[in-house]
């Protein structure tokens, strides 16, 4: 959440600047307004994307994590095919074989010295999350591609998207707080301990 926070304001700031030096044009907000639908779309992905992670990446060895984010590779090249339309040679496409079959041959299986310190459900949302990653940034290039083919010419505020889509992936996360929390009373009375309205206990 903090980082999404950071995120934010940073974008925010950057999307000020952009305006106040008129690097923003109508055209450019207008266009914005009609591409909504893929703005939102990039920050649900990257808002769904952190606490997916960070949450599997807390029950998993430091080193498998490392592993695992090389998903985001074999992800990007599937939704850069299908989205965007590119091909991929021969040689990219066995480097892409080569680092999936690495990702395979890490994880292991019942015999690996992981095994047991996670459950595989943490191995698969760590990987499945990184495949909101992937979309995301792919979907960024879906909206600067839509922008080029308008022939516009002025290149799109790079500042206008990620501020956008930081706006939709902090809600998103503000609105899956209280899921993502194990026990949200807690943090309704850390919050009653901050005001002042309950007294601490003092620890045993």
């Amino acid at each position: 959440l903090v980082t999404s926070v950071v995120q934010f304001v940073a974008y925010a700031f950057l999307l000020f600047r952009s305006v106040r030096c008129k690097r923003v044009t109508r055209k450019m907000l207008q266009f914005a307004l009609r591409q909504w639908v893929v703005l939102a779309a990039i920050g649900a992905c990257e808002g769904g994307f952190y606490p997916l992670v960070f949450s599997a990446a807390s029950r998993l060895p430091g080193g498998l994590v490392q592993v695992l984010n090389q998903t985001v590779v074999p992800y990007t090249v599937l939704f850069s095919a299908l989205l965007l339309g590119r091909r991929f040679g021969l040689t990219q496409l066995v480097g892409v074989a080569t680092v999936l079959a690495g990702v395979v041959v890490a994880v292991g299986g019942p015999g690996e010295g992981w095994y047991g310190q996670a459950a595989v459900r943490d191995v698969v949302q760590c990987a499945g999350a990184y495949s909101l990653l992937a979309m995301g940034v792919t979907l960024k290039d879906v909206i600067f591609k839509r922008w080029r083919q308008r022939d516009e010419q002025d290149d799109l505020e790079v500042s206008l998207v990620c501020a956008s889509a930081a706006a939709v992936q902090l809600a998103v996360q503000l609105l899956a707080l209280p899921v993502l929390l194990p026990e949200p009373s807690l943090w309704l009375a850390g919050l009653q301990d901050l005001a002042g309205k309950v007294v601490p206990s003092a620890p045993r």
